[in-house]
């Protein structure tokens, strides 16, 4: 589910969407959604996302205006929800608080919820050779993603919150670069095992992804355990924080 379309397998540039908020309940299915597009499969190019006008509703214990509030397992992302092959560049999120609970799976970030390195696209612009870049999220509010599976199959949960990035896996290295993040909180919240949150990304699996040129501004206070806060950027891995350069 996107703002422009659910999935794109191709090349988008230059859209805009400007809404309200988006809500919605899925039922024991994987959702991809985001404020471009749920899935990608290509490139989305200077393209902005504004959600201004959401509901207010109580997120981990507080009050906050949504602009993306989903019940159910899913990806979530201010410009994709899930990026399976190219990258993103140039683009904007600029709105209120983005959450999920899920019952096994809640992948939260400022740009995108998840990426999968195992279909990185090699192409000869240098300006087009970073998975994402060039982004900024501007999240008036909370980053928040919350599983409640109270059964130990680990292979089957991801709980990852992050202020450009939840969730970064896969077989392949991938590059992000450029990047801006700003929020009043980045959380997250599982009954088992460890979730993960960070000013940047949550989590990076078996170094899927090398960061650089990236900065986080706020206070941002994050109530899941392994975390770091900071001024600059940082990194969330697999509970052992790692700085990041900052612009």
């Amino acid at each position: 589910m996107g703002g422009v379309c659910g999935y794109i397998d191709g090349n988008v540039e230059k859209c805009s969407v400007d809404a309200g908020y988006f809500s919605n309940t899925l039922q024991n299915a994987r959702g991809y959604i985001g404020g471009i597009a749920g899935e990608l499969n290509g490139r989305i190019d200077i393209c902005s996302a504004m959600f201004d006008d959401g509901l207010e509703r109580t997120i981990d214990g507080a009050s906050y205006m949504s602009s993306f509030s989903v019940e159910g397992n899913s990806d979530i992302g201010g410009i994709v929800g899930s990026v399976a092959g190219g990258g993103i560049s140039n683009c904007k999120y600029d709105g209120q608080s983005i959450s999920t609970v899920g019952f096994y799976r809640a992948n939260v970030g400022g740009i995108a919820g998840h990426v999968n390195t195992n279909e990185v696209t090699i192409v000869e612009e240098p300006e087009n050779s970073d998975m994402i870049s060039k982004c900024f999220a501007n999240v008036d509010g909370i980053l928040y993603g919350e599983t409640n599976y109270d059964i130990q199959m680990l292979a089957l949960l991801y709980t990852n919150v992050g202020g450009i990035l939840g969730f970064a896996e896969g077989d392949d290295k991938a590059n992000a670069s450029n990047l801006i993040a700003v929020a009043d909180r980045v959380s997250s919240a599982a009954t088992r095992p460890t979730p993960y949150s960070g000013d940047i990304v949550g989590r990076i699996d078996d170094d899927a992804m090398d960061f650089r040129s990236v900065y986080s501004y706020s206070s941002m206070s994050k109530s899941a355990v392994n975390t770091t806060t900071g001024a600059e950027g940082y990194v969330v891995e697999t509970g052992t924080p790692r700085t990041i350069t900052n612009i």
